[in-house]
């Protein structure tokens, strides 16, 4: 959801089964699931999911081994429970940002060119 979105119940909610679901679950399954979820939402509001799904599913992938390097470069330096917010916090970041990148290219890629 960007700025000038309005705001949507149904990526909200789909956020949130998502994120539950996804919970204690390695990329690939997070990745699968997040993509599901996107089909999902697109579907309830009419929308093509090709783009979300794509770019949800970067976002899962890239977002999650960012999560992983930002963990293992705290190593021992912070408690375990402060590396781990910390690490969810910059593979969220990560995520959301690649996943809005991806989804905003490709639907630009998808309009139709004016003459």
């Amino acid at each position: 959801m960007s700025g000038k979105d309005p705001f949507s119940y149904v990526d909200a909610i789909m956020a949130g089964v998502t994120a539950a679901a996804t919970t204690g679950k390695g990329i690939g399954a997070s990745a699968a699931i997040n993509m599901g979820g996107a089909a999902v939402g697109s579907g309830i509001k009419g929308e093509d999911p090709t783009n979300s799904v794509i770019s949800t599913g970067l976002g899962s992938v890239i977002g999650g081994s960012t999560g992983k390097v930002i963990s293992g470069s705290l190593g021992t330096s912070v408690k375990q429970g402060t590396a781990d917010i910390i690490s969810n916090i910059g593979g969220s970041v990560t995520s959301e940002a690649v996943g809005n990148t991806v989804k905003g290219t490709l639907d630009e890629a998808d309009k139709p060119v004016k003459k």
